[in-house]
Order: structure tokens, then C-alpha cells, then sequence
């Protein structure tokens, strides 16, 4: 087995490397580009507000504060928007209001 491994040990390094760098770069086009799409609407405090009924809903401890994805039904558009909010536990059926960045659609639930 060892001796397997050293033969191919150039081939596995550079295997891993391309995973690895297309796992980065993936990540950064999910998640870094829309970031950075936003930061000019944090600088000019442009945010969308969506208003409705609950209907999608993060499961975990409701107890702690932490980051949950909830989708809402827009009272005024009747189209579903989905936000991830940090906040306490939020149930199926509930009316909020939440404010959030229109690229990264991370916001905060209106109290």
C-alpha cells in the first residue's frame, strides 16, 4: 500500500489540489460575489423589506439566537422570499417583517 501511494503520490497531490481549488472557487462564486454585490447597498442603506406569512423554517434550537434560513410569503407580491435571518426560534405560520440585502439575502427580522 505505501508503495502504491508513493508511486502515485504526485498524481494524488495534484488530484487534491484541483479539488480543493475548485471547492474555493465554487464557494467564492456562492458566496463571496453576492457579499460584495452589497456592499454598496450597506453604504447607502438600500435594503428590501419583505412582510408576511412564514412558510419555510429552520428546525434547530429555538432557544439560542443563531443564523436560520425562512422563507416568507411577500403579503404585497404573493411570491415566496427567502432570507436568512439571525434570530430566535421563528415558527410555520408566523407574520413578520424583515429587512435584508437584496444580493446576499442575509437580514434581520423587524421586531
Amino acid at each position: 500500500m505505501k508503495q502504491t501511494i508513493k508511486k502515485h503520490e504526485k498524481t494524488l497531490n495534484n488530484c487534491s489540489k484541483i479539488f480543493v481549488g475548485t471547492a474555493l472557487i465554487f464557494m467564492y462564486l456562492v458566496m463571496g460575489i453576492p457579499l460584495i454585490m452589497d456592499i454598496p447597498n450597506v453604504i447607502s442603506e438600500k435594503y428590501l423589506s419583505v412582510e408576511g406569512e412564514v412558510v419555510e423554517w429552520n428546525f434547530s434550537r429555538e432557544d439560542q439566537k443563531k443564523e436560520r434560513s425562512i422563507g416568507i410569503i411577500d403579503s404585497k407580491t404573493n411570491q415566496k422570499v427567502n432570507v436568512v435571518v439571525y434570530s430566535y426560534g421563528i415558527h410555520k405560520g408566523e407574520y413578520i417583517e424583515a429587512v435584508y440585502l437584496p444580493y446576499s439575502k442575509y437580514g434581520i427580522v423587524k421586531e
